[in-house]
């Protein structure tokens, strides 16, 4: 992916959440930024992942009544 196909977001964080991206970011010399990204991105592989996980569980598992409403979801719903 090129720069000019990345898109650039601003946000608001709490003050605890700006401390540990910060206390993290000095003890791993990675910068804030990169943390905020890799968590974000972490969460959306975590969050396209699961109608594949709760198509193979039952409903003992955990998956519950997710299973079927993912199940019929589309890439958009995914995200609500």
């Amino acid at each position: 992916m090129t720069t000019e196909e990345l898109k650039r977001v601003n946000i608001r964080v709490t003050p605890e959440v700006y401390e540990w991206f910060m206390n993290k970011s000095k003890r791993t010399g990675v910068s804030m930024s990169s943390l905020m990204f890799l968590a974000l991105e972490a969460h959306v592989q975590q969050q396209l992942s699961l109608p594949y996980t709760c198509l193979w569980q039952d409903e003992s598992a955990g998956c519950g009544g997710v299973k079927l409403q993912f199940y019929a979801a589309t890439n958009q719903d995914l995200f609500v």
